[in-house]
C-alpha cells in the first residue's frame, strides 16, 4: 500500500516552523541580557571595588557579577562598554516632599528611588502609582502619606495640608491604619504625639513589617518607644541637654553635653535607629558659598528645564542670597558665635554617631534643589563629618535599602537584585563630587533617558500651594503695644503683631539689632534698653529674620500656606514714639 506524503509534508513543515520559532525566541531572549563591562565597580555593600568589572543583566535582574574574564557572557548578549567609568548601585533619596514637576531632576542626578515622607495621601498615593507603572516619567517611588501628629500646643502653631492631627491613641490607630490601607511603604510621625500615641502607631506598623520614621522632640523617647529613625537633629539636641539646663531662645544644639549625647549614640546604635540629619536643608545657611552657584546654574541656565516654576527659583536663591552670609554678619556677635557653635556641635553629633557604628541615612527633604541637593549632601558628610567617600556612598544606597526593607531588590550591584546601575565619570573615591557627573543610568534594566525634556509634564499635577515651612518667611509689622514710651522709661516692654515672626527674628530700632522672645509667628516681645529711649521722637522700628527652622506661615486664624516667591527677611517700617519725660 503507497504512503500519503501529504502528511510528511505537513509534519516537516511543522518542525520546521518550530524550529524558526524556537530560534527567534532564543533570539529574542538573548538580545534581551545585557553587560556592562570594563567599569571599576562600587558595589553598594562596603566591600572592595572591583576592576574591569562585568556585570550580566537578563531582564530587569542582574543574574551575575564578576571580572571580566571570569563571568560567563551570554552569547548575544549586548555588550556596553564603560571603561574609564565608575559603576555604583542607582542612588536612593530616601527622605524626599515630592513637588509634583521634579521627576527628570531625580533621574539626571541618578536617582531611580525615592521615598516621599510627607505629602497629601490621597495625591501622593496617585503619583505613586503613577510613577511606578511608568506613567509619568521618573524614578519609582515609595511613600508614607501624610504625617502624623499631635495636638497644636497653640491656636497660633503652623500647619501644614499633608499634617493629619490626633488627639489621643484610638485616632492615632486609626490613621495608621488608613495610611497602610492606602498602600504606604513607611509611616512619618511628626510632633506633638504623646508616648502612648506613638506606641500604637510603631505596634501597627511592625504588624505589617513597616518602618517608622519622623520628628521627634526628644530623642530618648523615640529610641524607647521604637522609632526606625530620627529625622532631622533639633529632638537630638534637645535629648543632650543636661537636666535642667535654661536656653531660653537659644539653639539647643550650641549647648548639648557630650557625655549625654555618647550615651544616646550607644542606645540608637543598640537599637539600630537610623539617623537621617538632612544637613543640606536644615542647615542651608551655613553652607551658602558652595551651592548658590551650582543651584543657579542648573536652575536658570538650563533651557529645558523652564518649566519649573519661577517662583520656586526665585525662592530658593533669595535664601542663599539672604540667609547665608548676610545673615550671619548682621546677627549680634554673642549670638553669632552661638548659631556657629550649634552647626559645630550638629557635625560632631553626626561623626559620633557614625564612626561609633551608627547608620546615617542622606536624605535631601528636597527642600533645595531636587536631585542635586543629594549629592550637595554627600559632599557635605565627606567635607564637614569626615565620612570617607564610600562611606558616604552607603548612606544613599545600602542604609536606605536596610531602611525601607527593600535590600532583596535594591541598593546594591548583586546577582538577584534589580538592574538600577548608575555610572559616572571619574572616581567618587577620590573625590565625591564626581557622583554628579552622571554618564549612564540603568533602572530595572532599562538605559534611562537622563536629559530634561521642555515638554515635561505630569498630569497628576500638584494642586497645594508649594510649602515654605523650611525657608524664611517674610516678616510684617501690624501693631505695636505699647504705641509709645517714655523718654529715658526703665523696663520697657513692647510686644510686636504682625505675622511672619521667628525664633531668630531680631528687632531693629535705631541701628541696633534686639534678640527678641517669640510668642507666636504672630507675635515677638522685646526689651527695649534704657539707652535707646534717651530721646523724644519718632523712631523706625522694623524685625529682620534670620536662619533658624521656621514653620508654614498661618493667617487670620486659619490654615494657609503662602506661594514661594521673591521674599523680604526685612519687614515693612513702623514707628515707635517716645514722649518727653
Amino acid at each position: 500500500m503507497k504512503k500519503n506524503p501529504i502528511p510528511n509534508i505537513v509534519l516537516s513543515l511543522g518542525c520546521l516552523a518550530l524550529l524558526f520559532w524556537a530560534s527567534s525566541l532564543c533570539l529574542a531572549q538573548s538580545t534581551s541580557v545585557k553587560v556592562v563591562q570594563g567599569g571599576v565597580l562600587i558595589d553598594g555593600t562596603g566591600g572592595p571595588v572591583m576592576e574591569n568589572s562585568a556585570i550580566v543583566i537578563e531582564g530587569d535582574r542582574i543574574t551575575a557579577v564578576g571580572t571580566v574574564g571570569e563571568v560567563d557572557i551570554p552569547q548575544g548578549a549586548e555588550i556596553i562598554d564603560v571603561q574609564g567609568h565608575y559603576v555604583l548601585p542607582a542612588f536612593i533619596d530616601g527622605h524626599i516632599h515630592s513637588r509634583g514637576w521634579d521627576g527628570e531632576l531625580f533621574l539626571a542626578h541618578g536617582i531611580t528611588t525615592v521615598v516621599d515622607l510627607g505629602n497629601l495621601t490621597e495625591w501622593i498615593m496617585a503619583m505613586k502609582d503613577g510613577l511606578n507603572r511608568g506613567k509619568i516619567r521618573g524614578p519609582r517611588m515609595m511613600a508614607s502619606g501624610s504625617s502624623i501628629r499631635g495636638p497644636f500646643p497653640s491656636e497660633k502653631d503652623f500647619r501644614r495640608f499633608h499634617h493629619t492631627v490626633v488627639e489621643s491613641p484610638d485616632e492615632a490607630l486609626q490613621e495608621a491604619r488608613k495610611r497602610i490601607e492606602a498602600g504606604a511603604n513607611a509611616l512619618k510621625v511628626y510632633d506633638g504625639l504623646t508616648k502612648e500615641m506613638l506606641q500604637v502607631i510603631i505596634k501597627e506598623a511592625r504588624r505589617v513589617g513597616l518602618p517608622v520614621a519622623g520628628h521627634t522632640a526628644n530623642a530618648w523617647q523615640a529610641v524607647e518607644v521604637g522609632y526606625n529613625m530620627i529625622v532631622h537633629t533639633p529632638g537630638i539636641a534637645v535629648a543632650c541637654l543636661p537636666e535642667g539646663e535654661e536656653i531660653g531662645n537659644g539653639d539647643p544644639h550650641a549647648f548639648m553635653n557630650w557625655d549625654i549625647a555618647d550615651r544616646l549614640i550607644q542606645s540608637m546604635v543598640e537599637k539600630e535607629v537610623y539617623l537621617n540629619p538632612t544637613m543640606r536643608s536644615a542647615w542651608n545657611w551655613a553652607y551658602r558659598d558652595e551651592f548658590q552657584y551650582e543651584d543657579f546654574h542648573l536652575l536658570f541656565n538650563d533651557k529645558n528645564l523652564r518649566y519649573i516654576p519661577l517662583n520656586f527659583r526665585l525662592g530658593i536663591l533669595r535664601e542663599y542670597n539672604r540667609i547665608g552670609e548676610y545673615a550671619l554678619q548682621d546677627l549680634p556677635p554673642d549670638y553669632k558665635s552661638m548659631k556657629l557653635k550649634a552647626h559645630k556641635n550638629m557635625v560632631e553629633f553626626v561623626r559620633r554617631f557614625a564612626n561609633q557604628g551608627g547608620k546615617v541615612m542622606t536624605g535631601s527633604d528636597t527642600l533645595a534643589t531636587s536631585g542635586l541637593s543629594l549629592h550637595q549632601e554627600l559632599q557635605m558628610l565627606v567635607d564637614y563629618v569626615g565620612m570617607s567617600p564610600h562611606e558616604a556612598i552607603l548612606t544613599v544606597t545600602k542604609h536606605p535599602a536596610e531602611m525601607y526593607r527593600m535590600t532583596d531588590r535594591l541598593g546594591s550591584v548583586q546577582p538577584g537584585r534589580l538592574a538600577d546601575l548608575l555610572v559616572v565619570k571619574g572616581n567618587p573615591l577620590e573625590n565625591i563630587r564626581n557622583t554628579r557627573n552622571v554618564e549612564m543610568l540603568f533602572k530595572e534594566g532599562q538605559q534611562v533617558d537622563t536629559s530634561y525634556h521642555p515638554n515635561y509634564r505630569n498630569p497628576i499635577f500638584k494642586s497645594t500651594p508649594e510649602d515654605t515651612g523650611h525657608m524664611i518667611p517674610s516678616p510684617v509689622i501690624e501693631d505695636l503695644t505699647p504705641k509709645a514710651f517714655t523718654q529715658e522709661q526703665g523696663g520697657a516692654r513692647l510686644t510686636l503683631h504682625g505675622s511672619g515672626f521667628t525664633r531668630y527674628s531680631l528687632v531693629g530700632l535705631k541701628g541696633r539689632k534686639l534678640i527678641s522672645n517669640f510668642v507666636s509667628q504672630f507675635e515677638l516681645e522685646v526689651e527695649i534698653p534704657v539707652a535707646l529711649l534717651d530721646e523724644a521722637g519718632t523712631f523706625a522700628i522694623t524685625v529682620t529674620n534670620v536662619p533658624g527652622p521656621v514653620g508654614t506661615i498661618k493667617a487670620d486664624g486659619q490654615s494657609q500656606l503662602r506661594h514661594l516667591g521673591p521674599r523680604d527677611e526685612t519687614s515693612n517700617t513702623f514707628y515707635l514714639v517716645v514722649r518727653f519725660k
